[in-house]
């Protein structure tokens, strides 16, 4: 699967992007840095996702993207 993922932070916000640029829908379990895990995040376009310790689990339709916020 073609996927790619990349996190940001700037002053206490921060940002994930995953992108599924299969056709096929996926399931990523990606790690997390430390500084992201305790956080409480927002997805804004749907898609399921939990983050357990420091791993996210994400699930995504094919050719989609999700983006993760918290503040």
């Amino acid at each position: 699967a073609m996927t790619f993922a990349y996190a940001r932070s700037h002053f206490g916000n921060q940002a994930m992007v995953v992108f599924n640029k299969d056709r096929n829908p996926v399931t990523l379990t990606l790690p997390l840095p430390a500084r992201f895990a305790a956080k409480n995040y927002q997805n804004h376009f749907g898609n399921t996702f939990s983050i357990s310790g420091e791993t996210l689990t994400i699930t995504l339709p094919g050719s989609s993207f999700e983006v993760l916020t918290a503040n």
